[in-house]
């Protein structure tokens, strides 16, 4: 069984599935304008339906089971993440490779920027020439938050925080189910990871790559 983490941003939501088989583990990374096999895109077919039915129609359109769920908006996470790693109203981030959007160039490597800045390093622009880094630029940003509250040393000020975001996320976890499940899906170099993104061309060749991932030994 699947855990599927949707960072919401209406029509520009990512769509991140993990899952293990045997040794094997899986992450499937699906862009907003992934086509359904009625050619509606991924992003909008998750605005049109309630949460628990996105799950079931998630789990049968591509053959995924979903068993568990983390839906978080944009918004309300970049918030918390730029309260918690802020300093003089910027953080430091590590761009992975230079781009250009919304009139603000990134430069590849380490670099501080604002709240703003962080906002459109962190939204998928479907357009974009290079639509697939932004799954490496959001792991980032939410590895250097889960890596700020895991150095604290004060249990409760640790419970205090995950807390904090528990209450800004829709899930059918526990606060410590979803600290694991958030660890296994932005681990870094974790042994045996295989990271798929989607779309490929058309629904079907979506579909077989699937099905090839998880099938294959």
């Amino acid at each position: 069984m699947g855990t599927l983490l949707i960072i919401d941003d209406n029509q520009n939501s990512t769509f991140y599935y993990y899952c293990s088989t045997g040794k094997k583990y899986i992450l499937m990374r699906f862009l907003p304008e992934t086509v359904t096999e009625n050619k509606v895109y991924l992003s909008e077919q998750f605005t049109l339906l309630d949460k628990s039915e996105f799950m079931l129609w998630f789990a049968k359109e591509f053959n995924l089971p979903v068993k568990n769920y983390i839906v978080v908006t944009k918004e309300n996470l970049l918030k918390i993440i730029m309260e918690e790693l802020s300093q003089n109203g910027v953080i430091t981030i590590s761009n992975p490779s230079e781009f250009s959007q919304e009139g603000v160039d990134f430069k590849r490597g380490k670099q501080k920027v604002t709240f703003e800045e962080l906002e459109i390093f962190f939204t998928c622009y479907p357009d974009s020439s290079e639509r697939f880094t932004v799954f490496s630029r959001q792991e980032h940003v939410i590895r250097l938050y889960k890596q700020k509250i895991l150095e604290k040393k004060n249990p409760i000020s640790l419970v205090k925080k995950f807390n904090q975001l528990k209450k800004s996320i829709d899930t059918n976890l526990t606060l410590t189910g979803v600290t694991r499940e958030v660890g296994e899906l932005f681990k870094v170099g974790g042994k045996g990871l295989t990271k798929l993104n989607l779309p490929r061309n058309n629904f079907s060749e979506t579909k077989a790559e699937i099905l090839r991932l998880m099938t294959e030994q």
